[in-house]
């Protein structure tokens, strides 16, 4: 059996919910469907140049047609966690998303739904709720709501509706997390939406959100990169601030200029405990979770770093 693995950073949706999810996507970021489409085809087990001609012919809502129409109606629980127990992983933090579903049913209903469908295995599956930056009423109505289904944490993702997280609007919600002890994992750092500010949301932000609620947990979803050093820095200075490597291939930090040197030389000292393993959804690496977990063991950490990063950081911040 592969050594423990805690992913802090999923993605788990049924087919409704990915159609929705992948629309949302492209209508901010269309670079998504190019940049990624080998990965995402390969992700849905879509051909590849079945995808590249349904882009380039007819459009977003035709490629993602192909990617999602042999997805799983119901998102597969019993096959969901198989491939945890494949892949070693033993506890996973999935994120809902904001919005509703054709049905009116909103993603987060779906998604609690869907974890619910396990079982007594549901304490493995961790949801993190989705939540709106745009309605401050209506984000912390949902985040009650789904406190009460069962979810965790939250989740949200400044870009989308390109609402920084210092904004006015922003407030209430994560005044509601600190207050509610939940943890927020924050997109933050580099994305593709062009009509954005890249810097619309960077360690900046947590910096001054970690100041303003002391007690709040912080995860910098997708590392900060590329502003890897400050974003150690506000770590090493603001106890409730993590930093969650997802979507980042773990063999390519210790590459000359990747911009991952401050996380291998502070991530392995000051920041030790502060670092979380994540993978960022199925389609977004072409290799699987055990490979991913295995380069991150080949970095060369001190001992007890990798299992700090895989496993022990995540489990004590869950617990």
């Amino acid at each position: 059996m592969a050594q423990p693995v805690i992913d802090i950073c999923s993605l788990w949706f049924d087919r409704d919910c990915w159609r929705f999810f992948l629309r949302r996507l492209a209508g901010v970021a269309p670079a998504y469907l190019e940049r990624f489409g080998l990965l995402m085809a390969g992700g849905f087990g879509a051909d590849p140049g079945e995808y590249r001609g349904a882009l380039a012919e007819h459009g977003a809502d035709a490629a993602i047609e192909v990617l999602v129409r042999r997805h799983p109606v119901d998102g597969d629980p019993a096959g969901h966690l198989a491939g945890l127990d494949a892949a070693g992983v033993v506890t996973e933090v999935v994120h809902g998303m904001p919005g509703r579903l054709p049905g009116g049913e909103t993603v987060n209903e779906r998604l609690a739904a869907m974890v619910a469908r396990l079982g007594a295995a549901a304490g493995r599956v961790r949801p993190w709720a989705g939540i709106t930056l745009l309605d401050p009423d209506e984000a912390v109505a949902e985040i009650d709501r789904c406190v009460r289904a069962g979810f965790t944490g939250i989740n949200v993702a400044p870009f989308y509706e390109g609402v920084p997280p210092l904004d006015g609007r922003a407030a209430p919600v994560f005044a509601a997390a600190a207050e509610r002890g939940l943890p927020v994992w924050v997109h933050c750092g580099n994305n593709f939406r062009a009509d954005q500010p890249m810097d619309l949301c960077t360690w900046r932000d947590l910096d001054r959100l970690a100041g303003r609620h002391p007690d709040l947990v912080l995860v910098a979803g997708h590392a900060g990169w590329p502003w890897m050093l400050e974003t150690m820095a506000v770590a090493q200075r603001q106890p409730g601030v993590y930093v969650d490597l997802s979507t980042h291939r773990p063999r390519r930090m210790s590459r000359p200029g990747s911009g991952f040197e401050p996380l291998l030389a502070y991530g392995a000292t000051t920041v030790r405990h502060k670092v979380l393993f994540g993978t960022g959804g199925p389609w977004v690496h072409p290799v699987d979770v055990p490979q991913l977990a295995e380069e991150v063991r080949a970095l060369r950490l001190p001992p007890g770093v990798a299992e700090d990063w895989l496993h022990d950081n995540s489990a004590r911040l869950l617990a």
